[in-house]
């Protein structure tokens, strides 16, 4: 499992998603009543009027319209389910899990405003199994519960929590439908509307967390207030995951920079926007920060379920008696007569004056740099990226970039579901055209034509995702491919700075051979290309397997002509 953290929350602008967080460790129930108050309810057509004004798009990735949802689930006749997507699967992001653990009351006020306005049977919230973020929404559901039987004015609608399997493609709509429906966690072999038919086969209204969050300060704020900060065409604010270690909200149109700035961050050679799904910009499109940001909001030292109480012993106030002040008489300031002016008629110059200092060549002025990305999906757009989930990762300049993509490429070939061709065989390819690529054996063709065969051919949006990130990794680091291909290295060690599931609590495998049936055939070097090598004969040497490959390794064993393989 990947261990959750709960990192430090930064913000540029005003606080609405971090509100109160520099006071509290986790808002519970009454805290966010006196902070956020109690949303009102709406009927459907008041509520999509205001998503509408805001142009209030899903946070999860897509931006998919969240008034065209609310329109769809509704249009049927049926009961319908909310189902809120906290699942997070990629390694990079931790910013539903911030709002989960630090603020949950917000993501279920969204989620039960929306639900109320359609008349749902329930909200369900899907969320890793076993992770704090679960424990954090199960205590809020409980505090609601204990709340409404107290006779406060709470929802009587029923929420129900579901912990499902940590893996990269849980979060995909389809998947994360058929894992709260009991089934596996994995994509369906045909796809299908959740808004026709999602959760026990209703309509179900499927948005990411921080979605319903925005929801509820939406409600809060109203249509001006929340316009109030942001851009014309994207008001509001948003939530990014810098760097795997820093959650920040932003105002849209914040520029890049300015958020690398605050996080003490350098693009250096690149940074990946939106993700392992996302693409990379190099880091010369940057640009200047120009923002002035507000001071960060400080992380809890340790992670509580409740507010930290200010506690004393203050200091006393300091009391008199002062003594009295000093009087009495001040000489006179002194003052100094000034001698009268020199005045002409002066004598003419014959020529005039040297000057000792000749004025300095003036140099020529300079344009300003160009302005760099700036945080909003048209500013994104126009520079041939996407905001994604809001996942931000600059590379910095010490680390290889070919072998940070390669390793990334490998640990998504290896979370696919494996069951369709370009997941199953594709995939892995991928990667092995990468490996190829990074000892210079390879070419940048190869890698083209292997993820070619993906492209648009997949049961889901992994395969084409995948590529997207390959692809763009080929353009912004095109010296490193050079230097790859001329020297099979680019001189620098690659230093992990993608952010990859942690396997410290996880098993790791050594593949052993039985040489007295191996004979060379390299099957295996072809399946598990980064954990085996051949030596001039054909016969393999292995590296340790990390447990997130386990199933590929499995798959070479099995695949083994001679039978020489075991894992162990």
């Amino acid at each position: 499992m990947i261990p959750h953290r709960v990192p430090p929350v930064l913000r540029i602008g005003p606080a609405r998603l971090t509100a109160g967080l520099d006071h509290c460790r986790r808002l519970d129930l009454p805290a966010h009543r006196t902070l956020h108050g109690t949303p009102a309810p709406r009927d459907l057509t008041n509520l999509i009027a205001q998503v509408d004004e805001v142009d209030l798009r899903g946070r999860g990735g897509a931006a998919f319209p969240f008034g065209r949802k609310l329109r769809a689930v509704s249009a049927g006749s049926r009961e319908s389910v909310v189902l809120v997507n906290a699942a997070e699967g990629e390694p990079a992001s931790c910013k539903d899990a911030m709002l989960l653990v630090r603020t949950p009351h917000l993501v279920l006020d969204g989620a039960v405003l929306a639900a109320e306005s359609l008349h749902a049977r329930e909200v369900v919230v899907a969320v890793a199994a076993g992770s704090v973020p679960l424990a954090s929404v199960e205590a809020a559901v409980a505090e609601r519960r204990a709340a409404s039987v107290a006779g406060a004015a709470e929802s009587h609608l029923p929420i129900r929590v579901v912990g499902l399997p940590e893996r990269f493609i849980t979060g995909e709509g389809g998947a994360l439908v058929r894992g709260v429906n009991g089934l596996d966690a994995s994509p369906p072999g045909r796809k299908r509307r959740a808004a026709t038919a999602g959760v026990d086969g209703l309509p179900t209204l499927l948005s990411n967390a921080e979605t319903f969050a925005q929801l509820a300060i939406l409600a809060e704020h109203g249509v001006e207030g929340y316009a109030s900060v942001g851009t014309s065409r994207e008001p509001g604010t948003t939530l990014l995951t810098v760097g795997g270690t820093h959650v920040v909200e932003v105002p849209y149109g914040t520029p890049l920079a300015a958020v690398l700035e605050l996080c003490s961050l350098e693009a250096g050679d690149g940074v990946l926007m939106g993700g392992y799904h996302g693409s990379w910009l190099p880091g010369s499109a940057v640009g200047p920060p120009s923002a002035v940001s507000e001071p960060p909001l400080p992380a809890p030292a340790v992670l509580s379920l409740v507010p930290a109480p200010v506690t004393g012993p203050f200091p006393a106030p300091v009391t008199g008696p002062f003594p009295a002040p000093v009087t009495g008489a001040f000489p006179a300031p002194v003052t100094d007569p000034f001698p009268a002016p020199v005045t002409g008629p002066f004598p003419a110059l014959s020529q005039a004056p040297t000057d000792p200092f000749p004025a300095l060549p003036q140099a020529s002025p300079q344009a300003p740099p160009p302005p760099g990305v700036e945080i909003s999906r048209l500013g994104l757009e126009a520079a041939g990226a996407t905001l994604g989930a809001g996942i931000i990762v600059p590379l910095g300049s010490d680390t290889c970039p070919l072998g940070e993509t390669t390793r990334v490429a490998a640990y998504l070939a290896a979370q696919s579901s494996g069951q369709c061709g370009p997941c199953r065989m594709g995939l892995p390819e991928v990667a092995r055209a990468l490996v190829a690529l990074c000892e210079g054996h390879g070419s940048s063709d190869s890698v083209r034509r292997a993820v070619r065969a993906v492209e648009r051919r997949g049961a889901c949006f992994h395969p084409d995702g995948t590529a997207r990130f390959v692809l763009s990794a080929l353009d912004a680091f095109a010296d490193d491919v050079a230097a790859h291909l001329e020297s099979g290295t680019c001189g620098r060690p690659v230093r992990g700075v993608l952010p990859l599931p942690e396997s410290s609590d996880e098993p790791s495998y050594r593949l052993d051979v039985d040489w007295t049936r191996c004979e060379g055939h390299g099957l295996c070097a072809h399946l598990l290309p980064e954990f085996v090598d051949l030596d001039e004969f054909g016969y393999p040497s292995f590296r340790t397997v990390p447990g997130w490959m386990a199933k590929e390794a499995r798959r070479a064993v099995e695949m083994c002509p001679a039978l020489a393989l075991r894992l162990a």
